[in-house]
């Protein structure tokens, strides 16, 4: 459960969100400095604009992180969705809307990249901006783009052993049924898992049912049918009470997260099958899989405590992750 104080930012946000949002008065002053090109005074009103990128699973993870840095930031979140993610999300703000207009006056965001002129680095690199706290605000360009993209053992028994001799009983003192769901693009886990169990009995006892909900045989963002379907399965996924995900994975690490349970992950392969091939997890926040690599020139922090909640992750050696 929240506490009273998450509780309390969060009712704190949706007021701040309906007073600042999209056709308020504030939101028009707002759009009025932003089409001067330079900041002109502090705003009692300043905003985090996400866009989409990549699959879905990278998509959530994003839009979450967005959502914090806003609520940290005293900032109103609006989204970007293309065609592929209409009616994707419902509006989650009471009397308001977080869907940028389309009036909205910078054009093409789907085409900001490391490389343009006005990310955050750039303009540090070309001296348009500084770390200089005495900086005007009247210096400073009315936004800035952040460009965030880089760049198990057997033992476990996650699965019901199979009988390759046919000869266990049933066992009425367990379950008599119980259902794999697998969620991938590919039908061959799926095709094999299912032959396994169809062939041969469970030795509990069980009877083993597997599902497959579809498999796209490859990633197709760019087409909403293909976002909904990633979406029901990634919402199927929190509904196991075990869950097993390849490393790597954001599909995985949000089914997960929703689930609130700490998963399996099986490990990557690299030339061989790694030993041992799974490992499982020992928190349930999702990996960090390109962390920054520069030097913050901000507060300093107690390196011990921070060391002891900020690791390496489970299944990606160069990623990091929180840990209880």
């Amino acid at each position: 459960m929240p506490s009273s104080y998450l509780k309390q930012k969060l009712r704190n946000y949706e007021a701040h969100h309906k007073k600042c949002g999209p056709n308020t008065p504030l939101y028009q002053k707002s759009i009025e400095q932003l089409n001067s090109g330079h900041s002109v005074e502090l705003m009692e009103c300043n905003y985090v604009v996400w866009i989409p990128y990549m699959g879905l699973g990278n998509r959530i993870l994003t839009l979450v992180s967005t959502f914090l840095y806003a609520i940290l930031t005293n900032r109103v979140m609006l989204i970007h969705v293309p065609d592929d993610t209409v009616d994707l999300f419902c509006e989650p703000f009471p009397d308001t809307s977080w869907i940028l207009p389309p009036d909205f006056p910078i054009k093409n965001l789907n085409q900001l990249d490391v490389n343009s002129n006005v990310t955050y680095r750039n303009m540090l690199d070309k001296h348009v901006i500084s770390n200089d706290p005495n900086t005007k605000v009247e210096s400073l360009p009315s936004y800035v783009y952040v460009h965030l993209s880089h760049d198990i053992e057997h033992s476990d028994r996650v699965l019901p052993e199979i009988d390759l001799n046919g000869t266990t009983p049933w066992k009425t003192n367990e379950p008599r049924s119980k259902a794999i769901l697998v969620a991938s693009l590919n039908a061959d886990y799926y095709e094999r898992l299912k032959s396994m169990y169809y062939e041969h009995s469970a030795k509990s006892g069980e009877f083993v049912s597997v599902y497959q909900p579809s498999h796209e045989e490859r990633q197709k963002t760019e087409i909403q049918s293909h976002n909904q379907k990633a979406l029901a399965e990634i919402y199927l996924l929190s509904l196991c009470d075990v869950l097993m995900t390849s490393a790597y994975s954001t599909f995985g690490y949000i089914g997960y997260g929703l689930a609130g349970i700490k998963p399996i992950f099986l490990m990557t392969v690299h030339d061989k099958v790694p030993d041992p091939p799974c490992a499982r997890a020992v928190s349930r926040e999702p990996c960090n899989l390109t962390p920054l690599l520069n030097t913050c020139t901000g507060k300093t922090v107690d390196e011990e405590k921070f060391q002891q909640h900020v690791k390496q992750c489970e299944d990606v050696d160069h990623g990091i992750k929180l840990f209880d």
